[in-house]
């Protein structure tokens, strides 16, 4: 069974007290060589909508995207030409899940055979 409100996509709906155990993609970055012609691709051809265009004072430009339904941003990143990351623009990137408990996921997937880079920092971002 699943529960609606106006403007949202269907929910699946959950007994009283019952918190959803929820895992979607958050984020993804992409590299890209050229990020106005990159955001007019995304927004004029795609119908995506610009969630942040922003000048950052290190000088660098951050700039993100979201499908029309909202459910994931991508960050688009336009790397310096001699860095690691300038080398990865056309290819698959980082990918960052969302969940509404990170440490039983980690233990969870762990005790699947799951290997990561690190245990999760479990701070806030400011």
């Amino acid at each position: 069974m699943a529960s609606e409100s106006p403007g949202s996509a269907a929910a699946p709906a959950f007994p009283p007290g019952v918190a959803p155990s929820f895992l979607s993609i958050q984020s993804v970055r992409i590299f890209v060589r050229d990020l106005d012609r990159s955001l007019r691709f995304y927004v004029d051809q795609l119908g995506f909508r610009v969630v942040i265009d922003a000048h950052l004072q290190s000088g660098e430009r951050w700039v993100a995207v979201s499908p029309p339904d909202g459910t994931a941003i991508l960050a688009l990143v336009a790397p310096q030409p001699r860095s690691p990351e300038h080398r990865l623009i056309g290819r698959a990137t980082q990918v960052v899940l969302i969940t509404a408990d990170v440490a039983s996921r980690f233990q969870e997937w762990s005790r699947k055979g799951v290997r990561f880079m690190s245990t999760p920092r479990l701070k806030r971002i400011r």
